[in-house]
C-alpha cells in the first residue's frame, strides 16, 4: 500500500509489549495497591540483573508486584472478560490507547486506498467494516480528549479505572498524542510547550518521564531514559504534524545517542552546538541516560539498529 508499511504495525506491536513491562512511573500509585502474595519472590528468578546493572532495571518490590498479577491472571485462566473483576490493576495506559487510534486510522487509510485503488476488491462487507472503523476513531479521539487530557498540567495521561482518577506523573507516552493524529489543535499546542521546557532540562529528547518529576531517575528504565523506539514514533507524528524543529531534534538526538548522526543531520537539525555529540554514539543499547547519554540495559537491540538504519537511509 501507498505510504504504508508492515513496519508500522511492527512498531505498534514492540511499544505494547514495551509498555505492558514498564516501571512507568505513572503508574506508581496504583501498582502499590496490589498486594504482594506471600512467598512470591521465591517463585521466580529475575534473569534480567543478571547481565544489567540492578540500578537500570525495575526493583524487586515492583517485580513481585508485577509476578502477583500475573498469578492473579492465570488464575482465572487469562480469560480477558474476566481479568477485570479480579485484577487489583486496572489503568487505561495512554500509549496504548494513542497507538490505538493510530493504528485505526491506518486501518481506514488502507480501506480508502482499497477502494480507491482497486474497487474490484473492495466488497461491500468492506464498506461496513470501514464505517466500523470510522465510529471506532470517533470514539476513541472522544474518550482520549475527556479522559486522558489533564487540563492542569496541559499533558495527556494515563488513568485509573478502578479509583477513575487521573495518573498525573507526565511521560514520553503523552507525546504520542501527535502520533496519534489528536485534532485539538489547543491541547497539541500545550503538549508542545512541555516538551520544550523537557528540552532545556536534559541534553537529549526524549526523556521516558519529565525531567520536572520528582519521580525521574535518568538511568532506570522507564523511569527517565531515552528509548529509541519510542522517539521513532514522536519523531513520526512530530514530522507528520508540522513541528518539524523539535522533530529534527528527537531525530538528532537519537542518531547521536547511537552514533549515526552525520554532519548533514546536524545542520538539518537547526539546534546549534550539536557537533560535540557527533561522535558521541554507544551503539545499539536497550535505552539511554537523556542526561549524560550513557547506554544503558541490554546491548545489541534489533529496535534500536533497525530505526537507525531508518534514518540513515531516509
Amino acid at each position: 500500500f501507498s505510504g504504508l508499511s508492515l513496519t508500522s504495525l511492527f512498531f505498534h506491536l514492540c511499544i505494547c509489549f514495551a509498555r505492558a513491562h514498564a516501571c512507568s512511573a505513572a503508574w506508581d500509585k496504583p501498582l502499590k495497591a496490589v498486594p504482594i502474595r506471600e512467598g512470591v519472590h521465591n517463585r521466580y528468578t529475575r534473569k534480567d540483573t543478571t547481565h544489567v546493572d540492578a540500578s537500570q532495571r525495575p526493583k524487586q518490590e515492583e517485580y513481585d508486584r508485577y509476578i502477583s498479577l500475573l498469578e492473579a491472571f492465570a488464575e482465572v485462566g487469562y480469560d480477558a472478560d474476566r481479568i477485570p473483576a479480579h485484577s487489583p490493576f486496572w489503568v487505561a495506559d495512554v500509549a496504548v490507547n494513542m497507538i490505538l487510534l493510530r493504528a485505526h486510522k491506518d486501518m481506514k487509510a488502507m480501506y480508502a486506498y482499497l477502494r480507491t485503488h482497486h474497487c474490484d476488491l473492495f466488497t461491500p462487507n468492506m464498506k461496513e467494516e470501514e464505517e466500523s472503523v470510522e465510529r471506532w476513531i470517533e470514539r476513541m479521539e472522544k474518550g482520549i480528549n475527556v479522559h486522558l487530557w489533564h487540563e492542569e498540567g496541559g499533558f495527556f495521561v494515563s488513568k485509573n479505572l478502578l479509583t477513575d482518577e487521573q495518573l498525573t506523573v507526565k511521560t514520553a507516552a503523552g507525546a504520542l498524542c501527535y502520533y496519534a493524529g489528536v485534532s485539538d489543535e489547543e491541547k497539541t499546542r500545550r503538549v508542545t510547550a512541555e516538551l520544550r521546557k523537557w528540552a532545556e532540562e536534559v541534553t537529549y529528547l526524549m526523556p521516558s518521564t519529565s525531567p520536572l518529576a520528582g519521580e525521574f531517575d535518568h538511568r532506570r528504565y522507564w523511569r527517565g531514559p531515552v528509548w529509541i523506539n519510542v522517539n521513532y514514533l514522536i519523531w513520526r507524528g512530530l514530522d507528520e504534524q508540522g513541528e518539524k524543529g523539535l522533530a529534527s531534534k528527537v531525530k538528532a538526538d537519537s542518531q547521536a545517542l547511537v552514533g549515526t548522526l552525520t554532519d548533514a543531520d546536524v545542520s538539518k537539525s537547526g539546534e546549534g552546538e550539536r557537533e560535540s555529540k557527533v561522535q558521541l554514539g554507544v551503539g545499539c543499547r536497550e535505552y539511554f541516560s537523556p542526561v549524560t547519554g550513557e547506554g544503558l540495559g541490554g546491548d545489541g537491540f534489533s529496535w534500536t539498529a533497525a530505526l537507525a538504519l531508518h534514518w540513515l537511509f531516509h
